[in-house]
């Protein structure tokens, strides 16, 4: 009996030592594993610590850099000049360099019409006005003299066969008509010819066209604009309107609203200060932001003079958003130093502590806001490469600025008292902020993540369906830049009425090979059928070409007969008509207009309906389907150049970026999250919502009839940026909390119940700093601070309400693994 005991006792033994290994080897493995990951995370720990360290040690050093470089960007600032520059709105595009291989005008130029309120422009008054205005635009700066066209100057010539040839007298220059038969002579040349009737003065004689061409590269809008209103005060009177349209007028209009766009970024800096002061609610946790962000935009505007490039008017609102993006940083910067001092009462602690705990999220949150930004550099314009190019590194300057300088500040600065810094946490914890982020929380609990994903796939479908009809460039005619009630699209309806199509000419160049080059017969045919070809199609208002005067000079020495008003069948006859041309007392640049000096290429000039994306699009469509059909090798037309060329250009450059913007955006966000969630799931989660909030924005452009343009390009890359910090940072406290409560649902309640207080007020410093650019007169501000506020408040609903309902949904393992260990 005692052996049984014993062998029984001894195999009890013998069985809990082995259930005990295998608990033992267990454990050690669930240690190993723990220390394996608190050895990872010690690493980054020990690096945010150490840089913490020496900030706060080495604060006299740093001040002084910081100080310096301050001191080095506001010297650049002062170099930085304010204009709108022709050529960086041109893209990299083969249209481009067609217009710039070929010179033949009719992209950078401006437009005046004289219009009489009674009678006809066939007066003394009206006609000397005309010419006076033609000899005041030839010696205005930046215009190009050759390119001054009117029936008032002397190369605007009257085609007449005397015994001996052709000759060429100018058709009212110097001097406007004295007598009754001088005036009736002038009507019957101008009516004659349909190059001046209907192109130089309206088809009911009420007004007179002034075209002159600017030189692209120098020339001073500001002062061209100064100009151009100095002739439309001096030449208006009681008979005598005056309406000027064109580009370089239209870059002298947005120099001019710089004191309205001044006063904006004022209001705009004014509300985000009150919003500041009302959520922070203390003085020092208002003013140091303000300072971090004035230190940026000093650093930003400096980089701008340091590199020689110009700041744009039309694009002041992104860098005005990068500025917010500053101060909302460095209110939480600030925000957490001051919760930590709370704790310590210590406040060299307190700024390691918020250094090292901020390093990481702050360093990874701006450097993401930064590439989304720099993505906009990848666009082929050079207005979208400086943009992207200045706002990086206007971004990136918040890694000192706001991480390093606000903690240099608050070791300088005399510490807050414990009974105001006791007071100021007891009101943070009983501010309506706190009361509204339980309510939106407790929206998720429940039947709510039902609710919220039904909203959501609604909308989903009906953005879905007006995002496909959007279009790239101009919706309505005009204008996109000013607003369709501005003075300039008045002018721009008024001036299409009276010269249908004169304000969007569509230029063609046509080639044919061989040492004859355009002096052959079947090419003068071909561009001849060409012509007619256009004129079929409703959204051409009329063609010109050099073939046209051709037909004239031809009908002409066959006394008028309109019979004759055809091209010549063989090459002698077309060269010997221009060679007639240049005689007779042409100048050698009267006819640069139809054909290059070398006879190498011709233009066709066909006047379009308007500038409009449909338009645009059927018109280049339309062309390219007759040149498809040519089957003589040697004869060539390449599209396309003019107003309605360059904005085929732009369309066709912002249909492809438009696409590969937010595409880069996401996959640069979607990389940075799994690195740094170590998760694929993580990332999904993150950028999900993102683009379902684009998609809102696209859905609302399509529903609102907005097209799509330079100045919603940039949108979706700089709100992908700051969409995601929301995310990751709810993302990152979920995950905290549900370790802390070890349940998911109700993680997710207390984090949105806590982060959605920061991430609301940062979302709507962000907003305020752009909204307010709605009120401007320059439309392209306006879209384009309406747009970002858009984007970011969809980023905010999505942040607090999407993203915790799919994290519920999917339950991921990144977060639960790490509850059950």
């Amino acid at each position: 009996m005692e052996g049984r005991g014993r062998l029984f006792l001894e195999t009890c033994i013998t069985k809990d030592d082995g259930d005990y290994a295998r608990q033992a080897r267990i454990s050690n493995n669930v240690k190993a594993e723990k220390r394996n990951l608190e050895k990872k995370k010690d690493i980054h720990d020990r690096i945010a610590a150490f840089i913490a360290k020496q900030v706060v040690e080495k604060k006299f050093l740093v001040l002084l850099f910081m100080i310096g470089a301050t001191l080095f960007w506001l010297y650049h600032c002062s170099h930085v000049r304010l204009y709108t520059s022709f050529s960086d709105l041109l893209p990299e595009h083969p249209y481009v360099d067609l217009a710039e291989k070929y010179p033949f005008g009719a992209i950078n130029r401006a437009l005046i019409e004289i219009r009489v309120k009674n009678g006809t422009i066939f007066n003394q008054n009206t006609l000397q006005k005309i010419i006076d205005i033609s000899d005041d635009l030839i010696f205005t700066e930046g215009v190009d003299r050759n390119k001054v066209i009117s029936i008032g100057v002397r190369k605007i010539k009257n085609l007449e066969v005397t015994s001996w040839g052709l000759r060429f007298p100018s058709l009212m220059f110097p001097y406007p008509p004295k007598t009754d038969e001088e005036m009736e002579l002038l009507k019957s040349n101008i009516y004659s010819n349909t190059m001046y009737y209907g192109q130089l003065v309206s088809l009911d004689s009420k007004a007179a066209l002034i075209i002159s061409e600017f030189l692209e590269e120098g020339t001073d809008y500001d002062s061209v604009y100064k100009k151009l209103q100095a002739l439309k005060h001096k030449y208006s009177d009681e008979n005598n309107d005056i309406y000027i349209t064109g580009n370089p007028y239209l870059y002298g209009v947005v120099s001019h609203y710089i004191g309205q766009t001044m006063r904006v970024f004022a209001i705009t800096a004014f509300a985000m200060l009150l919003l500041a002061a009302v959520y922070t609610r203390h003085i020092r946790l208002t003013l140091l932001p303000l300072a971090s962000a004035i230190v940026a935009a000093i650093w930003g505007i400096g980089f701008v003079g340091f590199m020689g490039l110009n700041l744009d008017p039309l694009i002041l609102v992104v860098p005005l958003l990068i500025s917010a993006r500053a101060l909302s940083h460095s209110i939480q910067h600030n925000w957490r130093i001051n919760e930590e001092y709370a704790k310590s009462k210590d406040i060299r602690s307190a700024c390691e502590k918020t250094i090292s705990a901020l390093f990481y999220p702050g360093v990874s949150g701006i450097v993401t806001d930064a590439m989304g930004i720099l993505l906009i550099a990848c666009v082929r314009i050079p207005l979208m490469e400086k943009l992207g190019l200045i706002c990086f590194c206007w971004a990136m300057s918040m890694l000192f600025v706001v991480l390093i300088q606000d903690t240099i500040f608050y070791l300088y600065l005399p510490p807050m008292k414990d009974k105001d810094i006791d007071a100021w946490h007891e009101k943070k914890r009983a501010g309506m902020m706190e009361k509204l982020m339980k309510l939106v929380a407790l929206s998720g609990k429940g039947q709510g993540k039902r609710v919220i994903l039904t909203v959501v796939a609604i909308l989903v479908i009906i953005s879905g369906y007006f995002s496909l009809q959007l279009q790239v460039g101009n919706i309505y005619p005009g204008t996109p830049i000013l607003r369709p009630t501005s003075p300039y699209n008045k002018a721009c309806e008024i001036m299409a009425t009276d010269f249908p199509g004169l304000m969007d000419p569509l230029l063609i160049v046509a080639r044919c090979d061989g040492e004859r080059g355009i002096r052959t017969a079947r090419l003068m045919k071909k561009i001849s059928h060409f012509q007619f070809y256009l004129m079929q199609n409703p959204l051409i208002k009329r063609t010109v070409s050099i073939a046209d005067l051709i037909k004239t000079a031809n009908m002409r020495l066959m006394e008028n007969d309109p019979q004759c008003y055809l091209l010549p069948d063989d090459d002698q006859a077309i060269g010997g008509h221009l060679l007639g041309l240049m005689g007779g007392g042409a100048e050698p640049d009267d006819f640069d207009q139809y054909y290059t000096p070398d006879s190498s290429a011709a233009n066709i000039v066909a006047f379009c309906q308007d500038h409009t994306a449909k338009t645009v699009h059927e018109v280049i469509s339309y062309c390219k389907d007759f040149i498809a059909q040519i089957e003589d090798e040697d004869i060539h037309f390449d599209l396309a150049s003019g107003v309605v060329g360059i904005v085929a250009a732009v369309n066709d450059t912002v249909a492809k970026d438009q696409i590969f913007i937010p595409v880069a955006a996401f996959l640069i966000v979607f990389i940075c999250c799994a690195l740094f969630f170590r998760s694929f799931v993580a990332a999904a989660l993150l950028v999900l919502p993102l683009g379902v909030a684009n998609l809102f924005v696209f859905g609302y452009m399509g529903f609102a009839h907005i097209g799509l343009g330079l100045q919603t390009l940039p949108v979706s890359a700089i709100a992908v940026g700051i969409g995601v910090d929301y995310g990751i940072y709810l993302l990152s406290r979920i995950r905290e909390e549900t370790i802390r409560l070890k349940d998911l649902e109700a993680g997710i309640v207390e984090a949105v119940r806590t982060a959605g207080n920061a991430i609301t007020i940062t979302a709507l410093i962000i907003i305020t700093g752009v909204v307010f650019w709605f009120i401007s007169d320059i439309k392209f501000q306006s879209d384009m601070g309406f747009f970002l506020a858009l984007v970011t408040f969809f980023h905010l609903l999505g942040t607090l309400f999407f993203l915790p309902t799919l994290v519920f949904m999917v339950k991921p393992s990144f977060i639960l693994g790490k509850v059950e260990r």
